[in-house]
């Protein structure tokens, strides 16, 4: 559901738009360039809608099936490069790269692995490393620049927390 709340005047409004389509719930959202928008579902899906085509019908708003994940999809991160990070249950996190479209066995780039609990948050740091927490309570940064695939994606562990990591911020500096 989109609401528009540029115009939002009443105490409680009806969404602007409905988007449909998933199969399960709708657990993560990544702002993307271009007046597009991800989406990460219970069902495994990753959707990418063109929000810059909508007029005022649900109907209207194309969509691709990016890919999927082995179980449900729980963060997402917009990186740059034209590229998208998601992470699941499946204790993965796959970069997937934008601009090869619908066609998911070209769009996965690398798939991450380490993580022993589910992955459920991402951001991406200034110097474009990602990092990734998990209720197996760690954190992990991942250099996506050292390669292109996951075998050479290098990374640090970091631990001490005494529960999951739900929520991840990049501070400045």
């Amino acid at each position: 559901r989109i609401w528009s709340v540029a115009v939002a005047t009443d105490a409680v409004q009806a969404p602007s738009l409905v988007l449909g389509r998933h199969d399960d719930s709708v657990d993560s959202l990544a702002a993307l360039e271009g007046g597009r928008l991800a989406s990460g579902s219970a069902d495994g899906t990753i959707r990418i809608w063109n929000l810059a085509v909508v007029v005022a019908d649900a109907a209207q708003a194309t969509h691709v099936v990016l890919g999927r994940h082995d179980a449900p999809v729980r963060c997402l991160a917009a990186l740059d490069g034209g590229r998208l990070a998601s992470g699941s249950t499946d204790c993965t996190i796959r970069i997937w790269n934008l601009a090869v479209g619908a066609d998911a066995a070209q769009a996965t780039r690398v798939v991450l692995e380490g993580h022993r609990g589910w992955v459920s948050c991402l951001a991406e740091l200034d110097d474009g490393r990602l990092a990734s927490g998990s209720w197996d309570r760690t954190i992990r940064i991942w250099n996506l620049a050292v390669g292109a695939d996951a075998a050479q994606a290098s990374h640090v562990v970091l631990e001490g927390h005494d529960g999951g990591v739900g929520c991840l911020a990049a501070l400045e500096g």
